[in-house]
């Protein structure tokens, strides 16, 4: 079995008849097999290290991928005004990124897993900035939706391909921590673009903040190159001491649509979450304040809900769902909440909190138990995700323009419940097919 193992990573024949060295897993005072030039180094710092800048790289590089979005989405007034497009259009431009997105992510996930992390990210990013140098120089609405279908092919290359790198390089005690930070990056891409409307856009005219991302992205991708990492092609790849069983293809579709309803729903509350405070009588100022504020609660929630994930390794698919179930509640809350009162900040932030903060937590659980494939799986799953973010402001607005924001809200709390009990029938299926000695 070690020698099986040891052909198997590629260790040289010393290691053919006796234990093979865990990679990653190293205990204190063992010694990892010396570099080439001859100097011995610890197996957990190198590994360690390695971690450290994968976990850099994956959150630096994601940060890139919805980045055209949502400066489209803070950049919009300027935008229209000039390129001549109506509301309805911008949506349409908007929706086609993400269903790109979703159309992309399990081909991309499958591309991965056969040819390594570090091309799948140049190519990931490759896109990010091609697109963004289309929308710096687009004339017309379609050049802009063209560059958004680039866009979104990219953002889905990107997760999947940032997925297979945590799993590959990080060790496997840190890595829910790991996929929370990297999922950070999406409301950290939220603020970049919220930054560059004041600091860029108005000053200067909408297409230097899309330049100068451009010129960002492409030093990034030449920087990405000399970032080392062993991810290469699909191979063995760290677990957990106990790894669980890993999700059969028919159990991520059914948890794609699952999160497609959570992730609908919240894509809907990120959207329309300042205007409603607005129509309900608060002022526009405040309501761009709450909106940084339940934002800066969300990033901060992935990356504790992974580090609870690394000390709690029984975190599964029903805290997930648990967390879908608090964001429902929150949602179902909006209607009685006044735009005064403290109940509307509450309702806010455990919507932000529960309702949009479990995509790092439901990545990682797929990669950690699928982890000879990550990247396809977590395409699968992330397929659900992008879904979501296509159908959920869409429908939430055809509501309040058809009926009310109290419909429109009940239903977003429905979504993320629907959501949740799914989660759970899917949780129930996969322990249902442990084989029983496992």
């Amino acid at each position: 079995m070690a020698a099986a193992l040891a052909r198997r990573q590629g260790i040289s024949g010393q290691y053919g008849t006796g234990r093979a060295p865990r990679r990653g897993l190293c205990g204190p005072g063992c010694q990892a097999a010396p570099r080439r030039g001859g100097r011995g180094l610890n197996a957990a710092d190198e590994t360690a290290g390695r971690g450290l800048r994968s976990i850099f790289l994956a959150t630096g590089i994601t940060v890139f991928g919805p980045l055209p979005a949502f400066l489209l989405g803070g950049l919009a007034v300027l935008i229209r005004e000039e390129l001549q497009f109506s509301e309805a259009r911008l949506g349409i431009a908007v929706a086609v990124f993400f269903a790109l997105a979703a159309i992309g992510a399990a081909p991309a996930g499958h591309l991965a897993d056969r040819v390594g992390a570090r091309r799948v990210l140049r190519l990931g990013l490759a896109a990010a900035v091609l697109a963004l140098v289309t929308m710096t120089v687009a004339g017309t609405w379609a050049q802009l939706t063209v560059a958004l279908a680039l866009a979104g092919a990219g953002h889905a290359t990107l997760q999947v391909g940032s997925n297979l790198l945590l799993a590959s390089d990080v060790p496997a005690r840190i890595q829910g921590l790991a996929f929370g930070i990297k999922q950070s990056a999406i409301p950290l891409a939220t603020l970049t673009a919220g930054m560059a409307v004041p600091l860029v856009g108005t000053q200067w005219g909408w297409r230097w903040a899309y330049g100068g991302a451009a010129v960002i992205a492409a030093l990034v991708l030449m920087m990405q190159g000399r970032l080392r990492s062993k991810s290469g092609r699909a191979g063995p790849r760290r677990r957990a001491p106990a790894p669980p069983a890993p999700f059969t293809r028919r159990q991520l579709l059914a948890l794609a649509v699952a999160v497609a309803f959570g992730a609908g729903a919240a894509n809907a509350f990120g959207a329309f979450l300042v205007e409603y405070a607005v129509h309900t009588g608060m002022s526009a100022g405040v309501a761009g304040t709450l909106l940084t504020t339940v934002s800066a609660l969300g990033l901060g929630a992935r990356v504790v809900i992974g580090w609870l994930s690394d000390l709690r390794p029984s975190i599964d698919l029903v805290t997930v769902a648990g967390l879908l179930t608090a964001g429902g509640a929150a949602f179902a809350a909006f209607p009685l909440a006044g735009s005064g009162s403290p109940a509307l900040w509450v309702a806010a932030s455990v919507a932000f909190v529960g309702g949009w903060g479990w995509p790092g937590l439901m990545t990682y659980i797929v990669a950690r138990a699928n982890s000879d494939a990550p990247a396809t799986a977590t395409g699968v799953a992330q397929a659900g995700v992008f879904a979501g973010a296509v159908a959920g402001p869409l429908l939430f607005g055809l509501a309040v323009s058809a009926v009310s924001y109290q419909l429109a809200w009940i239903g977003a709390a429905a979504s993320q419940l629907v959501g949740a009990v799914l989660i759970v029938a899917v949780r129930q299926s996969h322990r249902r097919a442990v084989p029983a000695g496992e």
